[in-house]
Parts: structure tokens; sequence; C-alpha cells
């Protein structure tokens, strides 16, 4: 077996009210936010207008991204990649589920590094490609 080092510091917050934080920890990363959610319900939209003023309350300015599908492609990573890119996006925020936070987590690799996110993949077993 090789030897390995694995460092992935994770801050959860988790409880009723905790949604009104979210403006001043994304303040700590930038001052321009790419939103990135699936398209919003009439049950998701009251959370999603709390996000909305949270950011807005501590002056983070933002655009929303609500283009994600389940099981997102590298196409629609794309889409939100080139909205981040032409509103200079310095943080992306993913909010909702599994599917979003692998579109936020995938767009957030394409706006830092060059090339896309299906670059930067790691070969699964057996699949040298």
């Amino acid at each position: 077996m090789k030897t390995f080092n694995y460092f992935q510091p994770t801050d959860i917050r988790f409880g009723y009210g905790r949604v009104k934080e979210i403006g001043d920890i994304v303040a700590q990363f930038g001052k321009r936010c790419l939103l990135v959610s699936r398209p919003v319900s009439n049950v998701f939209e009251p959370v999603m207008e709390r996000v909305k003023k949270s950011l807005s309350d501590t002056r983070v300015s933002f655009v929303h991204f609500n283009g994600v599908i389940p099981n997102p492609t590298t196409n629609i990573v794309t889409l939100g990649t080139e909205l981040a890119r032409s509103h200079d996006i310095d943080v992306v925020l993913g909010f909702g589920g599994g599917s979003s936070m692998d579109t936020a987590k995938a767009i957030a690799v394409e706006i830092s590094h060059k090339g896309t996110s299906r670059l930067h993949q790691q070969p699964t077993r057996g699949n040298s490609r």
C-alpha cells in the first residue's frame, strides 16, 4: 500500500436559522459570488430568498446560475463557468443537493485552472484515459 497524507478542512454549520450566516462566510472568500443551484421550485424559493438576502446584507454581489441538473454534464459546468467568468466571480457557492455541490466544485476548478474540469479528473482504476 502506498503511503499518503490527506488533509481536508471542513466547516459544517447545522441548525435552525443558520442560513443567515452564509453572507458572512462567503464574504471571507470574496465579494463577487456565483450562486449555483438547480432551478428554484416553490418549496425551495423561501430558503433561496434568505440566502440571497444574507449575501446582499453583507454586500456580496452575486449572480445565480440555476442550470444544474441531476447528474450534471460537463456542458452544464461549462455554462456555469462562462457565467462566472463574465461576471469576474471570485467565490462560488453551491446550494442544494449533491448535483449542485458537484457542479459548483467543477465550476470553481474551471475558473481557477487552465482547461476544463474534465482535464483535472483522476482516471478510475482500469481506465488509463
